[in-house]
């Protein structure tokens, strides 16, 4: 396909080798200067779109070239998936989706960037020049994210009036803002805050007239298997819903984003298990802390799929660039055993231990009795449910159609035990060579 489209008439194409050469140059100065230092994890299609918009702007055929190499391929469905035509509306609004530099114009409502992945992702869109706004409630702690010079709007996912101020004036959302910590995997509002809250979040997006999405849901949502098991995008969650608070609530925001994409093209991204520095909360630090501190080492049989945060937050941004309406990407990287995830955090900690396996219906009733009687445990009860099953995963699709790449788990989880050393979370007696 040629580069400056097939109507540009009135220029030559570049050579081939020129071509490449101009493309090199390109992707250097992205990596030297216009995103983190994390750029090589990221898309080829990050360090090639610069050199195509500085073309397509200088020719003055930037739709042209854009509609006619555009990665969700509209020139073949003939229709936006969107709103189900053409129109200069959609056509703009995929204009800046597929090229960066276009963004500068836009603001972007950003729920729950506060948070663990959330702070990352702000801090990416802000490396990139963007305008964020960021929903935050009054006692969010917003230390990650306070540097980095976003608007802060005050309002909460269950008063919909806050979040249609947030939304004014918005053109896309990224939706991460919910109920992630275990010791509230129970809590009464779970559906209610996950659930309707995504609900009420489409519902004053598509009143402001924003046309573009990113909800980010969890591998939760699809995975769950008692044996090893890849699921992808199109499995049907094998849980027993009413008994995973969670994943049913997480099921069921997705089921209103396919219900309002008619409305507003909604992608929905499924990260695995996240770790990487930062984890305050100790969401899951709180497993490899645990695996460091005891001896013998208790693991259970069941699985995950680990990825890294920045990872994660990288994809989050290409699916709101490439994400096609309606449609789940998995961002999960190696699929791993609890007992592995176990030894692979104690040899890089340099440490010996024994390990046992307990049998999974004992560790299931221990946990149930320790929850209903508040008995105390050496892990965390509501953990159990969850690390008893696998939740393993297949993450080609995002691969392919975003391009997205992802760590390994021992480069994932090293940079996490550093963090979790430096800030003493990791007691300094266990501390090795890690």
């Amino acid at each position: 396909m040629h580069l400056f489209g097939e109507k540009a008439g009135r220029t030559r194409e570049r050579p081939a080798k020129q071509l490449t050469s101009a493309r090199r140059k390109t992707a250097l100065h992205w990596r030297a200067g216009n995103f983190l230092s994390d750029a090589q994890y990221l898309p080829i299609s990050y360090h090639l779109t610069f050199f195509d918009l500085q073309v397509s702007m200088s020719l003055r055929h930037l739709r042209t070239s854009v509609v006619a190499r555009a990665s969700h391929n509209l020139a073949d469905k003939k229709r936006h998936p969107c709103c189900g035509r053409w129109c200069a509306k959609c056509t703009n609004f995929y204009d800046s989706g597929a090229r960066p530099g276009l963004w500068r114009s836009m603001k972007i409502l950003v729920t729950g960037g506060n948070g663990f992945i959330g702070s990352v992702v702000v801090r990416m869109l802000r490396a990139r020049g963007l305008d964020i706004r960021c929903l935050v409630r009054r006692t969010s702690r917003l230390d990650r994210i306070a540097h980095l010079g976003c608007e802060f709007v005050v309002g909460d996912l269950l008063d919909f009036s806050s979040l249609q101020s947030a939304a004014k004036g918005c053109e896309v959302v990224i939706h991460l803002a919910g109920i992630a910590k275990w010791n509230l995997m129970h809590s009464p509002f779970m559906f209610d805050v996950v659930a309707g809250g995504t609900l009420n979040v489409l519902r004053a997006a598509t009143a402001a007239g924003i046309e573009r999405m990113v909800y980010v849901s969890s591998i939760v949502a699809l995975a769950g298997t008692p044996g090893p098991a890849l699921q992808n995008e199109d499995s049907r969650s094998p849980l027993r819903l009413e008994r995973y608070p969670y994943a049913e609530a997480k099921h069921r925001a997705e089921e209103f984003c396919r219900e309002y994409s008619d409305r507003i093209s909604v992608s929905i991204v499924n990260p695995g298990e996240v770790y990487g520095p930062n984890d305050i909360e100790l969401v899951t630090a709180g497993n490899l802390i645990d695996f460091a501190r005891s001896n013998p080492v208790a693991v259970c049989k069941g699985g995950t799929s680990i990825v890294y945060v920045d990872d994660v937050a990288a994809g989050i941004i290409v699916a709101l660039e490439k994400g096609r309406n309606r449609e789940r990407y998995i961002l999960a990287g190696e699929n791993i055993t609890v007992r592995h995830l176990a030894g692979l955090t104690n040899k890089l900690l340099s440490l010996r231990k024994t390990f046992i396996t307990l049998p999974t219906p004992a560790i299931r009733a221990t946990s149930w009795l320790a929850r209903k009687f508040h008995v105390p445990l050496p892990f965390n009860p509501e953990i159990v449910p969850y690390a008893t099953l696998y939740w393993f995963t297949d993450n080609r699709k995002a691969v392919r159609e975003l391009g997205v790449r992802f760590r390994n788990a021992e480069s994932t989880l090293q940079p996490t035990l550093e963090w979790c050393m430096n800030t003493g979370r990791i007691p300094a007696g266990l501390r090795r060579a890690a």
